[in-house]
C-alpha cells in the first residue's frame, strides 16, 4: 500500500494519516500508520492504525525544507515504541534533507500491534563561512598599515 503526503506543513496535527492514500497495487490489507512531527519536541511518531501481517514496512520522508538556511538532518534515533509483535528494531537511515524507518522480517512475518513508535529527528545548522568583503577589508587595512610603515622608514 502506498500513502503520499506532499508539500505538508509541520506541526499541525497528523502529516500522513489515511486520506493520503495513493494505490494499493497487490490488493493488500491494512498496513496504515499514520505519522506526526513534533517541531518543538524533534520527535517523530508512527501510530498503526491495525494488526496485518507484514514483512516490511518502509517510511520516507524525502525533501525536507527547514526554515532555516543551513540547517540539515544529523541523526535519527529510536526513542521507544511497541509497533511490532514479535518486537523488530527499525533500520533507520538519513540524509540532510531525508530519512528512512525501516521494519523488515523476511522471510517471517510481523504484526503491526496498533500502537506506536517514536524517533528523536536532530538537526544542525552549517556554520556560515566569513564573506570575502571581510576579508578584502581586512586586506586592505593591512596594506595600509605596511604603506604607512614604509613612508615613515624614508
Amino acid at each position: 500500500m502506498v500513502h503520499e503526503s506532499l508539500n505538508q506543513t509541520i506541526g499541525a496535527g497528523n502529516e500522513l494519516d489515511g486520506s493520503h492514500f495513493v494505490s494499493n497495487p497487490s490488493a493488500w490489507l491494512g498496513g496504515e500508520i499514520w505519522m506526526d512531527f513534533d517541531p518543538l519536541s524533534s520527535i517523530l511518531t508512527l501510530d498503526s492504525q491495525d494488526t496485518f501481517d507484514f514483512q516490511t514496512f518502509d517510511a520516507w520522508i524525502t525533501n525536507v525544507q527547514f526554515d532555516v538556511a543551513g540547517e540539515s538532518i544529523t541523526r535519527i534515533s529510536f526513542l521507544q515504541g511497541d509497533i511490532t509483535s514479535p518486537t523488530i528494531s527499525p533500520l533507520l537511515s538519513f540524509g540532510d534533507n531525508s530519512l528512512h524507518i525501516q521494519y523488515d522480517s523476511r522471510p517471517d512475518f510481523f504484526d503491526f500491534t496498533g500502537g506506536s513508535a517514536s524517533f528523536l529527528i536532530e538537526t544542525s545548522i552549517a556554520s556560515v563561512p566569513e564573506p570575502s568583503s571581510l576579508l578584502l577589508f581586512g586586506l586592505g587595512l593591512a596594506g595600509f598599515g605596511f604603506a604607512r610603515r614604509n613612508k615613515s622608514a624614508s
